[in-house]
Order: structure tokens, then sequence, then C-alpha cells
């Protein structure tokens, strides 16, 4: 019996090996375009989430500037960490306004995407589909 059973123990055919890379790639072509729309989906959340959180690092730039000046009216472009404004303002010696934007946007590495926004004199930040002239 075992010498039956050592000289029946070859491993797998390759008939059979290629049955189990044919059934993979059917079930890889059955799954890939809801693996497509998860990735697509998370961008678009990856983005917004973003924008949300650029405008309300604006906002809180704009109070902090306000509490020490009268703000510009002014388009913001964010690209990355990049800030292009039309119109600067300075807070203080050294302080700009554009400097703190880029301070409160640090931490948001997004290369991928451009986000517009405009502030108005009264310091109200709205979203844009247009940015600063410079860019």
């Amino acid at each position: 019996n075992m010498k039956n059973l050592k000289k029946n123990n070859k491993g797998f055919s390759l008939v059979e090996l290629i049955v189990v890379v044919l059934i993979i790639a059917i079930i890889a072509v059955a799954l890939a375009p809801q693996v497509i729309k998860w990735v697509d989906q998370a961008r678009k959340n990856t983005k917004e989430n973003n924008s949300a959180t650029i405008k309300s690092a604006i906002q809180t730039c704009v109070a902090e500037v306000q509490s020490k000046t009268s703000i510009n009216a002014t388009k913001i472009t964010v690209k990355g960490t990049t800030v292009t404004l039309d119109t600067d303002t300075t807070v203080s010696e050294g302080v700009t306004f554009k400097s703190l934007i880029q301070a409160a946007i640090e931490g948001i590495k997004d290369d991928a995407n451009t986000y517009y926004y405009n502030v108005s004199g009264t310091g109200a930040v709205t979203e844009s589909t247009t940015g600063a002239s410079g860019t």
C-alpha cells in the first residue's frame, strides 16, 4: 500500500494548473469593474474631503486676518501645498494671508487635484470653478 501511495503522489497535472489559472482569471475579470468603481469612489470622496478641509482652513485663516486687519477680496488656487492668490493681505511683519493658508494645509498632500476658492471682502469663502490668475 505504501509503495502505491508514493507512486501516485505526483503533484498537479498541467491541465489541473491551467484550470485553476482560468478560474482565477474569470474571477478577476468579473471583479475588475467593481474594483474600478470602488477606486473611483474613493478618489471622489478624498477630493470632497480635502476640499472641505481646505475651505475650513481658509475660513480659519480669514478669521485670523480679520482679527488684525481688513481682508482683501481674492481668488485662491490650491494645488498640493502650493497656494496662489490674486491679492495677498499682510497680517503682521513677515506673516501674510498666503503663508497662513500654506501652514494650515501643510498636512494635505493632494497633487492630483486643484482646488479653487473665492474670498469676498467680508471674508466669506466659497468654492469656485476658476482660481487665481497666477495659475
